[in-house]
């Protein structure tokens, strides 16, 4: 897929005005954005024991937690890549706050 999606003005930017992926339009025309909304979305589409998240508890919230911490790995990596790109030197500061623990 180009980039150029994504620019002002194109059906990706009108879809998710984030500009992220993953972005699902749905066979009924809704725009799902991020990948625990996708899969909250698959598992309700799908039968119960099919499920990829478990419907509620600890198993739930770990699995949510997960998405979220993959969600946040990626955001920084694509902000320490333009850190690295727009910036001869990259801000210390910056990258110590990006570190996950």
């Amino acid at each position: 897929m180009s980039s150029a999606i994504w620019r002002r003005g194109t059906t990706g930017a009108r879809l998710n005005p984030l500009r992220h992926v993953p972005t699902l339009v749905t066979d009924v025309g809704g725009v799902l954005i991020q990948s625990f909304v996708i899969l909250d979305w698959l598992d309700e589409i799908a039968r119960p024991e099919r499920a990829l998240v478990a419907p509620r508890g600890d198993a739930r919230r770990g699995a949510l937690k997960l998405c979220a911490l993959a969600t946040g790995m990626a955001e920084n990596a694509v902000s320490l890549m333009y850190e690295r790109l727009l910036h001869k030197e990259t801000s210390d500061v910056w990258h110590a706050a990006s570190q996950i623990s």
